[in-house]
């Protein structure tokens, strides 16, 4: 369910909110990213306040993310909170928010901050080295590899080269 706040109601005084947003309400399965996953429900707890011609949303949002690192690729859990979350809302103007039956959805506002505070490069660990090094491959060269057929040096043109 969407997070709505009915504008009739904060006339008198500001609204407190709180619950849970589904992963398919943020459409975060929709991310760029490869290396993080929103597959927890966004929890939300804000407090709304009628402003002149605006609304202003405070709060805490929270939630967890799967994550992959991106130097050793190890899959691993993180908790993302965005504490003193805020949003200006224009009732009136060019940029005003759109109203629907005296309220107005916060979802797209919650949706981009959230994803903008998904790790860009995330790491298991601060000090995470990577994948393990692979020793180099051994490559045997016969002592006639040099050679043309016939015992003759395939340098040899060089060799005689005087600079």
């Amino acid at each position: 369910m969407s997070l709505l706040v009915h504008l009739g109601n904060l006339s008198r005084h500001p609204a407190h909110l709180s619950g849970e947003l589904e992963v398919e309400e943020l459409a975060a399965g929709e991310t760029a990213q490869d290396l993080v996953r929103v597959d927890t429900p966004l929890r939300y707890a804000v407090e709304v306040q009628a402003q002149a011609a605006a609304i202003l949303v405070t709060g805490r949002l929270e939630t967890d993310v799967t994550c992959e690192c991106a130097r050793c690729l190890k899959t691993f859990r993180r908790r993302i909170v965005i504490e003193g979350w805020s949003v200006l809302l224009p009732l009136e103007g060019e940029d005003r928010v759109p109203v629907v039956n005296d309220a107005v959805d916060l979802t797209p506002f919650v949706r981009e901050d959230t994803l903008l505070a998904l790790p860009q490069h995330p790491l298991c660990d601060p000090g995470c080295g990577g994948l393990p090094a692979a020793p180099p491959p051994e490559v045997k060269v016969p002592d006639t590899a040099s050679q043309q057929p016939g015992g003759v040096s395939v340098w040899a043109a060089l060799e005689r080269l005087k600079f």
